[in-house]
């Protein structure tokens, strides 16, 4: 990988976790590939690869449901709750 297509991936990975906590659903590949597409001009290869680092860093799960692979951001992404009772 070059140094540019690294640098693109490590940010590209940062975008893709912003944009999977704003959200708070599961999306396919496929639907964050084209919801960042136009917006930040990210290919689908380096979404991929961002996806797997997230993965890799356990930020991302994916499941699968009825032949659909579906990736969601995991709850050790988000500020914990503040559950004070009042």
């Amino acid at each position: 990988m070059s140094k540019g297509r690294a640098v693109a991936a490590v940010g590209a990975t940062e975008i893709l976790l912003m944009y999977l906590q704003e959200q708070n659903w599961p999306y396919s590949t496929q639907d964050v590939f084209r919801n960042l597409q136009q917006e930040h001009g990210l290919g689908k290869a380096v979404v991929v690869k961002a996806l797997e680092q997230l993965s890799q860093q356990d930020k991302f799960k994916e499941k699968t449901y009825v032949g659909f692979c579906y990736g969601y951001c995991c709850a050790c992404c988000f500020p914990p709750l503040n559950r004070a009772v009042g």
